[in-house]
């Protein structure tokens, strides 16, 4: 599945927020936590999201281009 919006504000600071682990509670509805060895995500991060009204669920980044795009594997 693909999703898009366009949204006021400049590529980098949007960018930012979307890699940012610390920030998902704030604009991912369905996100509670977030448990990544790192705070930002790249190539390659794994690990975990705790869901508003269900288990952590395990996830893989399956494709990252820095300042463009990623896209991830969520396990289970």
């Amino acid at each position: 599945m693909r999703i898009s919006k366009t949204i006021d504000a400049p590529a980098h600071v949007v960018w930012r927020i979307f890699i940012d682990t610390s920030l998902w509670p704030k604009w991912g509805a369905t996100v509670q936590d977030v448990a990544l060895p790192t705070r930002y995500v790249r190539a390659g991060s794994r690990g975990k999201v705790k869901l508003t009204l269900g288990p952590w669920v395990g996830f893989k980044v399956t494709t990252f281009e820095e300042g463009r795009r990623w896209g991830w594997r969520v396990l289970g």
